[in-house]
């Protein structure tokens, strides 16, 4: 099956990603227990897509009900297949169902709120300066609300705003055991497990992805390299978190 994943030789045709859920996608839409949990999973827990629409709009547009419009809009961003909705897929893949493995993006919607153990699924919506009250709201990971209080000094809240923000994308990077991975780093990952899916011999993508060492050196690199992946692989999917 095309599972619509780039050909690992060009590092251009990889999307350098911001945020860590769409990192995280990218791994877990390449593990194999991820795919045959998709494949295999059973016709009778799936949800029509009008009523997965439903749901998701009751919960998160202030539970007004739905309206025609926003069907469509969930179709384009969920893909044309039906989506397993059962809590065991939720509890092992932090996703609110099963999306298709070919999907390049998935819509903030589809990860779970939030839990004690994540911390990378999302902020909390609202931070508040002054005796106010909270909003329990969830929003996604890249987006948070800040409600000033005007009672107090407008510069002094600015600036503490600030450097909330700055903390705050601090700890969108990802964190796997104590080590900070950077794009790169990712990037050289993805594209090792996409070339081994392919069938390509170690020397080859030793020479592509570790140069300059060249024979028998590239495909011992390239080895460690497909170990390396496979762990991040494994910490990102099961985990639930990214540190």
């Amino acid at each position: 099956m095309d599972w619509n994943t780039p050909d690992w030789r060009f590092i251009d045709t990889y999307p350098r990603h911001k945020w860590p859920s769409e990192w995280r996608w990218e791994f877990l839409r390449r593990l194999p227990e991820y795919r045959d949990d998709w494949l295999t999973r059973d016709s009778t827990m799936q949800l029509a897509q009008g009523e997965y629409c439903d749901q998701m709009r009751l919960e998160y547009e202030e539970a007004h009900p739905p309206v025609p419009e926003g069907y469509a809009s969930f179709r384009d961003a969920m893909g044309e297949q039906g989506f397993s909705a059962d809590g065991k897929h939720e509890e092992r893949w932090g996703l609110r169902a099963l999306f298709p493995p070919y999907l390049l993006r998935l819509p903030d919607e589809a990860w779970k709120e939030k839990q004690e153990s994540t911390s990378f699924y999302s902020h909390d919506a609202l931070v508040t300066f002054g005796s106010l009250e909270l909003n329990e709201r969830v929003l996604p990971e890249h987006k948070i609300l800040i409600k000033f209080d005007l009672r107090e000094s407008i510069d002094d809240q600015l600036l503490r705003a600030k450097n909330l923000l700055k903390e705050l994308q601090k700890e969108s990077e990802i964190v796997v055991g104590n080590r900070r991975l950077t794009p790169d780093e990712m990037l050289r990952y993805l594209r090792v497990l996409d070339a081994k899916e392919s069938g390509v011999k170690n020397r080859e993508i030793g020479e592509a992805l570790r140069p300059p060492h060249i024979g028998e050196e590239a495909a011992k690199e390239a080895k460690r390299l497909f170990r390396t992946a496979k762990g991040v692989q494994l910490k990102l999917a099961h985990k639930l978190h990214l540190n």
